[in-house]
C-alpha cells in the first residue's frame, strides 16, 4: 500500500486493517512513521556586510547570515580577474575574512559568499573599498636655503636665525674659523 500526499518532516500514526473472505477483521499494532524533511533549497541570506580595519595593504570583510553557512570572499580590481579566498568550512552565522597583500591607494570590489550545509550558495551584492596611501615616513630634504633675516644673537658666538616658513624654524651657527657648522631644528 502506498500512502501519498503526506507532509514532509511530520509524524504519522498508522494502523493497518485487513478483512478476509469470511468478513473477519484483523489489525496491526499502532506504529509511528515520520516522513523525511523537505530538502533545503533556500540559500542563506547575507546581511550587514562591512569592510573594517582598513590599512594600506589589508582589510577585514565581515557579514552575517540567517542560517549557518561557510565563509568566502571574492575580490578584484576594476574589471579584472576575481581572486577568491579559501573556503572556511566552519558553519557559522557571523563571518569574517581578512584580506592582506593588497596594493595601497587602490579601489577594490568584493562580495561575500556563503553556502549552507545543503549546498545552497548565496552571493552578496558587490561592494568596494579603497586602500589608503601609506603615511609619509621620509624626512624632507633641504634643497635651497635663503637667508631672510640674519641676527647676531651673541657677539662672542656669531649666529644666524633663518626663517623659512611659519611651520618650522631652522637655526644655523657659525664659528669664526672654518668650517661652518649647521644645525637644523624643527619647532
Amino acid at each position: 500500500i502506498r500512502i501519498g500526499n503526506l507532509k514532509p518532516d511530520t509524524t504519522y500514526y498508522i494502523r493497518v486493517y485487513a478483512r478476509d473472505a469470511g468478513g473477519n477483521i484483523g489489525k496491526t499494532e499502532l506504529f509511528t512513521v515520520r516522513t523525511a524533511a523537505a530538502p533545503d533549497t533556500t540559500a542563506p541570506m547575507i546581511s550587514s556586510v562591512t569592510a573594517d580595519n582598513l590599512t594600506a595593504t589589508g582589510v577585514t570583510i565581515a557579514w552575517t547570515t540567517d542560517e549557518v553557512s561557510d565563509t568566502q570572499v571574492a575580490y578584484w580590481i576594476g574589471g579584472g580577474a576575481h581572486t577568491s579566498t579559501p573556503v572556511d568550512s566552519a558553519m557559522v552565522t557571523s563571518h569574517s575574512v581578512t584580506l592582506s597583500g593588497l596594493s595601497d591607494s587602490t579601489t577594490y570590489s568584493y562580495r561575500a559568499m556563503s553556502k549552507d550545509p545543503a549546498g545552497n550558495l548565496t552571493l552578496s551584492a558587490d561592494f568596494s573599498f579603497t586602500t589608503p596611501t601609506p603615511p609619509d615616513t621620509t624626512a624632507p630634504e633641504v634643497s635651497e636655503i635663503m637667508v631672510l633675516n640674519a641676527v647676531d644673537q651673541d657677539p662672542n658666538t656669531p649666529g644666524l636665525q633663518l626663517d623659512l616658513g611659519s611651520s618650522a624654524t631652522y637655526h644655523a651657527t657659525a664659528s669664526d674659523a672654518n668650517p661652518v657648522t649647521w644645525q637644523w631644528k624643527y619647532q
